[in-house]
């Protein structure tokens, strides 16, 4: 079933790697003099949350925070 993820991380992520984490969007913001990078967009499964999670700590970046929503993106959008 498909879902949509928002990860936070320590650290820069390039956009580049979006591909490489299934396509979700990335973004980098400034905290307090911190890099803290939020990757979100749809996943079509819990193993491909764990591919994205196991990517990131493999490339050594801090997990912050995961949150997961049975909704799509486009569901999770038209209620911002």
């Amino acid at each position: 079933m498909r879902q949509y993820a928002e990860i936070n991380v320590r650290g820069r992520v390039e956009p580049a790697w979006s591909d490489y984490f299934s396509g979700l969007e990335i973004k980098t913001t400034e905290v307090d003099g911190a890099s803290i990078t939020k990757l979100s967009g749809d996943l079509v499964d819990q193993a491909a949350l764990l591919g994205v999670l196991n990517g990131l700590y493999g490339l050594g970046y801090a997990l912050l925070s995961v949150a997961i929503s049975t909704e799509t993106q486009s569901q999770h959008d038209r209620q911002l």
